[in-house]
């Protein structure tokens, strides 16, 4: 059989070398975007550094804003805010605090008490933050520092409350609760009601305090409209309009979440509920425009705009960042790309993603990737498979298409639409539903002509797979076996939003809970470490001898979990930089890649086995160690000629450097190779 896995070389009395890193799954690299894409929330600018914070402690600095570095200090909780003063960074969280003076060695001042801090403001050469304690009744508490290492807390007036606090004219600024309020000293705050609703965040920009924000209260239930004003001195406001000549139609909920000033004039950027992104002007900051030619300027949300050096720097989720001289022409130096996807196949040494609106996504390596897209542009494709030289993808709508290259594609209109597809046996087999409440399984052999498999109705499927000889398409307590894809048994089964088979198993995963069946009628639950409340599996798929399931997140600032099991049966949560959803699986000979909707993509490390050959103990004793994925098996085989291989021993590996044999005798020069050992058969 062809060998598939690494073989090494030695010659056992010359070769030293030092120890390779651990297991692959654990190591994951941000392939797109780059250098990182989880959400960011705040930045700010010191010493001639920038510095952007967000979710997962995610931590980027840079010297021109322009090239990034990643500095995650891979906590899972969300920093919200920073400022720079007295030669350090300061950076809050919920409930912690850092501190640094570089930007890369970061210090935790948090105080230990319970609170949830959400804004913060440099100013009068001391720092404050405000926050709640949550055990009191939600009591307003203002923390102070001059260093960001030691913090006095003091309780405020339970009227009191702040989303956002600037600094100028030697008074801090604060809005929140529909007021505005002013501090000399941080400690003693004045607040009025606001000449407008929802303000949300206040800057102070070109001799002005501005504050924006959205009103939700505003017509019907659930609209948002921006609000804006401004103040010259912190006390008396002005409130914001929209020009009469601007392209906004009221009852289009929007978002106003950052503000900066450039080129002469205020800009402030947000979106609308559908995700379409808007930039907003003014010359005065009190009349307010929406042109429509930039609406979707950026590829995600923004989230906070900082003035710097006469350039704005915007951050957004994603990992976004984007700079622009004038508020007009944007640059993203930081994007998560236009065309995002959610599902992903690997054949004929390519990666082929698909995603909404035709996103199309490909990759020789999974390291590089090219974007387009396939007309018509309204389609969201849900699923890919691979098989007999083609891909064909599927989708929510009457439509499927296929592709031999992944980059020409033939797109025909199905009845019904199909949302899951799987090959085997020489076909593709897809399942979906329509308006009826049917569910239909249909067969190609190409993806070009398809015949039906299966018609019923009174339950949902969402999802099918193959192994051992059978198809089997599951959903909510149903799963129907088929040795053809013609004629199927519906039996009852597990909840299973996503199924896969490999090592002689089935596994049907959904919401938290994973089951197992070694022949799709019997199921018992699987061993799986506690997860977040609102984790939920999106995808799950089985290559190299080894189970990947992947999570999304029903709530904000989530997502992003990775667990991985050998059998099947017993499951372990991997190390993951993403706090996005991720929603698709692929793997190629020597990696798994892992994307989501919000334009992540991840890949792994080389995970085919390692060998090395060292020197240890007393010389001369050398001994040979192999690292691969945790607890899969390993044969390690030897040669003279490259041609005659002899099985020696077979390993178990542990993520880190397994012995396989120690010797202290000059031997012969040699080859050594190592395979996998999957289903008790050599991959």
């Amino acid at each position: 059989m062809p060998f598939t896995g690494l073989w090494l070389a030695i010659q056992i009395c010359l070769l030293t070398t030092v120890g390779l890193s651990g297991d692959a799954l654990d190591n994951w690299h941000w392939r797109q975007p780059v250098p990182q894409g989880n959400n960011l929330s705040s930045i700010a600018f010191g010493n001639g550094l920038y510095v952007a914070v967000g979710d997962d402690a995610t931590i980027l600095t840079s010297t021109n804003a322009t090239a990034w570095q990643t500095h995650n200090l891979e906590i899972p909780r969300r920093l919200s805010a920073i400022a720079f003063g007295n030669n350090r960074f300061v950076a809050i969280g919920n409930d912690f605090i850092l501190v640094s003076t570089n930007g890369v060695d970061w210090t935790d001042a948090s105080t230990g008490t319970p609170r949830v801090l959400i804004t913060l403001a440099f100013g009068a050469g001391q720092f404050i933050a405000f926050g709640y304690d949550p055990s009191s009744g939600a009591q307003p508490q203002l923390l102070v520092s001059t260093n960001g290492l030691e913090w006095i807390s003091h309780d405020l007036d339970p009227a009191v409350w702040l989303d956002s606090i600037t600094w100028g004219q030697g008074t801090f600024v604060g809005v929140g609760g529909d007021d505005t309020c002013t501090s000399t000293d941080g400690l003693s705050w004045q607040c009025t009601p606001a000449p407008v609703q929802g303000l949300e965040k206040v800057r102070f920009l070109n001799g002005r305090f501005v504050a924006i924000g959205y009103d939700d209260d505003f017509g019907f239930a659930g609209d948002e409209v921006p609000t804006f004003a401004y103040s010259t001195n912190g006390l008396d406001w002005i409130g914001g309009f929209l020009d009469a000549y601007s392209n906004y139609n009221f009852y289009q909920s929007v978002r106003v979440n950052g503000v900066g000033f450039v080129d002469g004039h205020y800009i402030a950027v947000g979106s609308y509920a559908s995700g379409v992104t808007t930039v907003w002007w003014s010359e005065d900051a009190r009349i307010w425009s929406l042109h429509p030619e930039h609406e979707g300027e950026f590829s995600a949300l923004p989230n906070d705009i900082l003035t710097e050096s006469q350039n704005l720097i915007l951050v957004g989720d994603s990992g976004l960042i984007a700079t622009s001289s004038n508020g007009t022409t944007w640059t993203e130096i930081v994007s998560p790309g236009e065309r995002k996807c959610s599902a992903i196949a690997y054949g004929n040494g390519i990666f082929v993603a698909v995603g909404a609106a035709g996103a199309i996504q490909t990759s020789r390596d999974g390291v590089t990737w090219t974007s387009s897209h396939v007309n018509p542009p309204w389609i969201d494709w849900t699923d890919i498979a691979y098989g007999n030289e083609r891909f064909v993808a599927v989708s929510g709508s009457p439509g499927v298409m296929t592709s031999t290259d992944g980059m020409n594609w033939i797109v025909q209109t199905t009845n019904p639409p199909l949302q899951r597809i799987t090959y085997a046996n020489g076909a593709f087999a897809a399942l979906g539903g329509d308006r009826s409440g049917n569910f239909h399984i249909l067969l190609s052999p190409d993806g070009l002509n398809w015949k039906a498999g299966l018609l019923g109705y009174g339950f949902t499927l969402w999802d099918i797979t193959h192994g051992n000889g059978t198809f089997l398409a599951a959903g909510f307590g149903t799963v129907l076996t088929s040795q053809d894809g013609i004629l199927w048994t519906t039996n009852s089964g597990p909840n299973a939003y996503r199924v896969a088979f490999g090592n002689l198993t089935f596994v049907a995963a959904n919401g938290q809970q994973i089951q197992y069946s070694t022949n799709g009628l019997s199921w018992n639950l699987c061993t799986t470490p506690p997860l977040g409340p609102y984790d939920m599996v999106q995808d799950v798929a089985y290559a190299h001898g080894v189970f990947v399931a992947v999570y999304g997140h029903t709530q904000l600032n989530g997502g992003g979990v990775i667990l991985t099991s050998v059998d099947g049966i017993h499951w372990r949560q991997r190390h993951s930089p993403a706090r996005q959803d991720l929603t698709g699986i692929a793997a190629n000979e020597s990696s798994f890649v892992l994307l989501g909707p919000s334009g992540a993509i991840l890949q792994s490390d080389d995970i085919r086995p390692r060998l090395q050959i060292a020197l240890c103990c007393v010389a001369p004793t050398h001994q040979l160690t192999l690292t691969g994925i945790s607890n899969c098996f390993y044969r390690t085989e030897v040669s003279t000629n490259l041609m005659d291989w002899t099985p020696s021993w077979t390993n178990r590996a542990v993520g880190d450097e397994v012995l396989v044999f120690r010797s202290g005798a000059f031997l012969p020069a040699r080859f050594f190779r190592a395979q996998l050992i999957e289903n008790g058969t050599s991959n």
